[in-house]
């Protein structure tokens, strides 16, 4: 093996990241990024109180069991180390 291939894999991905950042949709693409990890994010914490949730709750109608998440997402963060790196990456996100 030459290496030919890493050197032209590395000048591939170079030009494209080139052409990217001189595209008009960049910030439409960041946007969408965001939005994505936003709801990744999202997505997470809610699995996070649904599976600390009693067995209890969970036998609940639909609309009680939704309204206690939503309500225990109001009442704000536990303080776990995933969450207080998830607001330094927020807060990152809002910087830049």
């Amino acid at each position: 093996m030459d290496g030919r291939g890493i050197v032209e894999l590395s000048q591939a991905i170079d030009a494209h990241a080139k052409w990217q950042s001189e595209t008009a949709d960049k910030p439409e693409r960041e946007a969408a990024r965001r939005g994505c990890h936003v709801r990744i994010l999202i997505e997470r914490r809610v699995r996070e109180v649904v599976s600390g949730m009693a067995i209890n709750d969970l036998g609940a109608p639909i609309a009680e069991v939704y309204a206690k998440v939503v309500a225990r997402l109001s009442a704000g963060r536990s303080g776990t180390r995933n969450e207080r790196s998830e607001e330094g990456f927020i807060d990152g996100m809002s910087r830049g």
